[in-house]
């Protein structure tokens, strides 16, 4: 039998849920390692951005991309919750 490990996220379930519920396009992101990023979607896929780094009072996604995952649950369980 294989048993396959599922990570736990370190961020609280009320966290995550407030993620899977309230996630929009634009929307600030960050990871377990708190690196940061903007959410978009493509052709199906959760996409997370760069973001620019040339200041602003307001982030703007980058063209680089940090992540790509099937579903918004798959970007929360990878660790990347709303800022």
């Amino acid at each position: 039998m294989i048993i396959h490990e599922v990570a736990m996220s370190k961020w609280s379930k009320t966290l995550q849920e407030n993620t899977l519920q309230h996630v929009f396009y634009g929307a600030v992101m960050k990871d377990e390692s708190h690196n940061f990023g903007i959410f978009t979607e493509l052709d199906g896929k959760v996409i997370i951005k760069g973001i620019k780094k040339d200041g602003g009072i307001m982030p703007v996604a980058s063209d680089e991309t940090i992540a790509s995952f099937d579903s918004i649950s798959e970007m929360i369980d990878a660790g990347w919750v709303m800022d």
